[in-house]
């Protein structure tokens, strides 16, 4: 394990220590998750996640509270602190029993999969295991809200801006199409690993050739210098790899009998200009 990923490791602890404070007999368990725990961590781009479980229901001032951890953590300016991501809940909510929190179904997944304990007690036995169904509607939800709004498109027309934004940013644009395919075909959590290589594997051309690429310099922790040349691969390839994730999902939207989510999909394929989409 690296010095930096030891670093991230202690942050977690501390923010699992913090947690415990204060929470106090409500605190359950606290598990690094992600990259982290199941592996693929790189030091350059990925996020730092913490799953924290409470016990009992959730109150009002529960996600004030948490808000507070995370903010106390940038403070105190602890390793990596600026990419900390807490998923909470209660082992009530997560079994099924009750809703609240924040614990989406890839981030349940994960925990379930892959957490790792790192203080409080194991409480996993009995959490509802997320469907492939409710991953696919859960991924594309969150694609829709997170990369197609007008100003992620003008982006992805105009990569350039994509690339000025720097490798956190680029790395998620490129990856994240590929982990949803990844998930819908197989129901599993999908580390970049994996992802890149299922998507190499079923696809060819230069959508391919860019995912390999970017898990490429993210894997050895380092960052593309050519930036003329990032743009170039972003502009013959990002759109053909959107087309396929779009493809894939607005199919298996109209199979689930999400035509909502359908219309949208098509609806972020024609604002990206696909020839598949077009009317």
């Amino acid at each position: 394990m690296g010095v930096i990923q030891d670093e991230a490791f202690s942050t977690l602890q501390a923010v699992a220590e913090f947690s415990q404070s204060s929470f106090g007999e409500r605190f359950l368990a606290a598990y690094a998750m992600g990259s982290l725990a199941r592996g693929g961590f790189s030091p350059l781009v990925s996020d730092v996640d913490f799953g924290l479980i409470l016990t009992g229901g959730l109150t009002r001032t529960d996600q004030q509270t948490v808000a507070d951890i995370a903010a106390s953590a940038r403070a105190c300016q602890w390793p990596l602190a600026e990419r900390l991501s807490i998923f909470w809940s209660s082992r009530e909510q997560l079994q099924g029993a009750c809703t609240g929190g924040r614990f989406p179904p890839f981030d349940r997944l994960d925990l379930l999969d892959h957490g790792v304990l790192l203080a409080g007690t194991e409480c996993r036995v009995g959490m509802v295991r997320p469907t492939t169904a409710m991953l696919e509607i859960d991924g594309l939800e969150f694609a829709l809200d997170y990369l197609a709004t007008p100003t992620r498109v003008a982006e992805f027309l105009d990569p350039a801006q994509i690339v000025d934004k720097g490798p956190l940013y680029l790395s998620k644009t490129v990856l994240f199409p590929a982990r949803f395919l990844y998930t819908s075909q197989t129901g599993l959590v999908a580390g970049n690993d994996n992802a890149s290589a299922y998507y190499v594997s079923h696809f060819e051309g230069p959508d391919a050739e860019l995912v390999a690429d970017t898990y490429d310099w993210r894997s050895r922790n380092m960052a593309p210098t050519d930036a003329n040349q990032l743009v170039e691969s972003l502009e013959s390839g990002l759109l053909p790899l959107y087309e396929n994730f779009l493809t894939h999902y607005q199919q298996r939207m109209q199979t689930l009998g999400r035509l909502d989510l359908s219309e949208r999909a098509l609806g972020w394929g024609r604002s990206l200009e696909l020839q598949c989409f077009a009317p």
